[in-house]
């Protein structure tokens, strides 16, 4: 592990510096843009049914379930499975089980979908 750390934290191989360096030229703008079009159409569509802030610095949506529902974070995506939609329980990344997670890095048509999906469970259908 130490050398490891060596090579890769301390004295990163003289390649992967080229390659940084030729990283900081390339134009992402593109990229940027389309995830920021996911992210909104996400708020957009869950955020009316459902409590959303929304995501700044990935692409990731947390969203939280209406009380009204019944339904624990980890019985909610239980259900979406079924429906063949995929998200995570928000257990897993806090004490509580009252959110969802989900990626917006999927292919838009799959994303809008699913988000369709998910806004009819949220409202009880």
């Amino acid at each position: 592990m130490a050398k490891a750390q060596m090579y890769t934290f301390v004295c990163p191989p003289s390649i992967a510096q080229w390659g940084s360096l030729a990283a900081m030229d390339a134009d992402i703008s593109e990229h940027v843009a389309e995830y920021e079009s996911r992210r909104d159409m996400v708020v957009s569509v869950l955020g009316g049914v459902a409590s959303l802030p929304t995501p700044g610095g990935a692409f990731y949506a947390f969203v939280e379930l209406p009380e009204a529902l019944g339904l624990t974070g980890t019985e909610f995506c239980e259900r979406a499975i079924e429906r063949n939609v995929l998200t995570i329980p928000g257990a897993v990344f806090s004490d509580r089980d009252t959110h969802i997670r989900l990626s917006f890095a999927t292919r838009r048509d799959k994303l809008e979908q699913g988000i369709h999906i998910l806004a009819e469970m949220l409202e009880g259908k």
